[in-house]
């Protein structure tokens, strides 16, 4: 397993998430709400990028959903959406960041 190098982390009860030096976000573990972003919910064994992310994402936070900080201050959100955590105004999951 080759290391990563983080700028921040997160982690939740089942993923994991960081922030790599060139500002992309990566993740790892349960993506069974579609927290991590990537169209899917399928689940990581090693750390998976997303490259929508790719030189913008500055911190996030993760557990059955993701928030994402943008290096301008925009927050975007994915995955379990039961409550309107997410902040989008609707009580619908999302798989990709919104």
């Amino acid at each position: 397993m080759r290391p990563v190098f983080a700028t921040g982390v997160a982690a939740g009860e089942d993923s994991s998430a960081a922030v790599n030096r060139i500002s992309q976000p990566l993740f790892l573990g349960s993506n069974h709400c579609g927290q991590f972003g990537l169209g899917h919910k399928t689940n990581s064994h090693s750390w998976t990028r997303n490259d929508w992310g790719l030189g913008k994402v500055v911190t996030l936070d993760i557990e059955d959903h993701c928030m994402l900080v943008m290096r301008d201050g925009l927050m975007m959100a994915a995955g379990r959406n039961h409550f309107g955590q997410l902040g989008l105004g609707d009580f619908v999951d999302r798989h990709v960041f919104a």
